[in-house]
């Protein structure tokens, strides 16, 4: 049964209140307490039940602000009926109203999870609407601290990422400086061109995490496949008609860069390739300048 109470003839539809109560008097009472004018709810819309059956399968239903039950019902009696609202995962705030000399009964139901408790002495009613209110304050400034709480944790969690992030980057940068070292001092101490040219390209494929990497010189002729690393067939002084076109035709993403000698006159060609659509990033590029550099250092 729904009643409707607190704004003259019913018209506007409000606070809606589940009552479980299977004594007629007291249903009545509540029912009273909420037909008239009530400042502090403003108007309700009580829906009422006589036990905790009906009263489950009207929360399958329907959505209510507060459950206002008696402790004494047939069937499951009020806190059990709490029990299986929480069992089914329901957190609508629960008030519970006990007899006098049922206190214990109360003190156990906000030990189950009750939100407030009320003891049905002479006048009990009138004091509903203004627990069922500060109830309503209550979960209003549950729900706002638990928001403030998830802002929190989302803004830590972000703050997580950035430092993770962060952390990744240095520990790439310190990898990548450590590797350009290892390379110019190898080239630096090496005696034969080949052996330098590969730990440039195995380098080169290892930081740009590429599938594969070449140097390639220049003659007055044409191109010579120099060294090659990864997923290329090895063919040092390979002589092809347009070698720069055969080695992208089997990689999606593909990155260059000039080998220069004096005068900056262009004297070979770094290039690397993945298998992946990956581009390669304003970073990656700048890294495969800078051990284009250090090849050429090496042809000089």
């Amino acid at each position: 049964m729904l009643v409707r109470g607190g704004a003259p003839g019913g018209a506007d539809k409000g606070l809606r209140l589940l009552l479980v109560e299977d004594s007629a008097a007291d249903r009545e009472l509540v029912e009273r307490a909420f037909r008239e004018p009530a400042p502090l709810t403003g108007p309700v819309d009580l829906e009422v039940v006589g036990d905790a059956e009906a009263a489950l399968s009207a929360i399958r239903e329907a959505t209510f602000a507060v459950i206002l039950t008696d402790y004494s019902l047939p069937g499951r009696n009020g806190i059990e009926f709490l029990r299986a609202l929480r069992e089914a995962n329901d957190e609508t705030p629960v008030v519970l109203m006990t007899g006098v000399g049922d206190e214990f009964v109360a003190v156990t139901a906000l030990q189950q999870g009750a939100a407030d408790y009320v003891v049905k002495e002479i006048g009990f009613e009138r004091a509903l609407p203004v627990v069922v209110d500060r109830v309503l304050g209550k979960r209003a400034l549950a729900l706002e601290a638990e928001r403030g709480r998830q802002q929190v944790a989302q803004y830590a969690k972000r703050l997580e990422r950035q430092v993770e992030d962060q952390t990744a980057a240095l520990r790439r940068a310190l990898q990548e400086s450590e590797a350009l070292r290892r390379v110019s001092r190898a080239l630096a101490a090496a005696r034969e061109l080949k052996p330098a040219l590969d730990l440039v390209t195995q380098t080169t494929a290892q930081l740009l995490r590429a599938r594969a990497a070449a140097v390639m010189i220049h003659t007055e002729a044409e191109r010579v496949l120099v060294s090659v690393w990864g997923a290329l067939r090895e063919a040092p002084g390979l002589k092809r008609a347009d070698l720069l076109a055969a080695l992208g035709a089997g990689f999606p993403e593909t990155g260059t860069a000039a080998l220069r000698g004096e005068g900056g006159a262009e004297i070979g060609l770094l290039w690397a390739g993945r298998l992946a659509p990956q581009p390669f990033s304003t970073h990656d590029l700048e890294l495969l300048e800078a051990l284009a550099d250090l090849a050429a250092l090496s042809i000089a």
